[in-house]
């Protein structure tokens, strides 16, 4: 009895993963915002920051993502940056087993900084603007038609330059992860 309620299941199971909705396609509008660590590769110190993203695909390979970090703390007692925000935009290709997408990314963009200042001037730091680029790699599980989990590594490369030292290197290691909302914007042709 135990041997043909197994093959039952197994039958089920199989069957059900075989008829699964594919959700990768081309229209796929995905987005989250996130609680996002990092690790500063230039300093002996980790940030913190909220991400958020959105993703459009162009097809079931190739999507444009867009996404924003803002620094909502660290670990250091006095940190490098007084204020942090940084914004990307770029390509992302995939490759997909049914509703699994695993995927590397490249992305120009820019970090607004405010960098705190190393000497006892009392002067206010300048708010700089910082040309930056970023380079991500992850996996997104498509669960339901209107959800999806992921988790992602990027790297961040950012230099600042016209400091009182002369330029400051804020390279970073950023783990994201969560739960993600998503949607066809476009009807399937099936």
């Amino acid at each position: 009895m135990g041997k043909k309620l197994m093959i039952i299941m197994s039958l089920i199971t199989f069957g059900s993963q075989a008829q699964q909705e594919v959700y990768i396609r081309g229209g796929l509008l995905s987005s989250s915002l996130t609680f996002s660590p990092s690790k500063m590769l230039n300093r002996n110190e980790s940030n913190y920051y909220l991400t958020g993203f959105l993703q459009g695909r162009l097809d079931k390979h190739l999507s444009f993502r867009g996404e924003t970090h803002f620094r909502v703390g660290g670990s250091a007692e006095n940190p490098y940056f007084k204020l942090c925000g940084r914004t990307f935009f770029g390509l992302q290709y995939g490759v997909n087993k049914g509703n699994l997408d695993t995927y590397v990314g490249f992305m120009p963009g820019f970090t607004v900084a405010q960098i705190n200042r190393t000497s006892a001037d009392s002067g206010e730091p300048p708010v700089k603007l910082v040309p930056s680029f970023s380079a991500n790699i992850g996996t997104t599980y498509y669960i339901w038609k209107f959800f999806n989990v992921f988790a992602n590594v990027t790297y961040i490369h950012s230099t600042a330059r016209g400091l009182e030292n002369g330029y400051g290197r804020s390279d970073e290691l950023m783990f994201s992860a969560g739960l993600g909302f998503n949607i066809n914007a476009v009807k399937s042709s099936n």
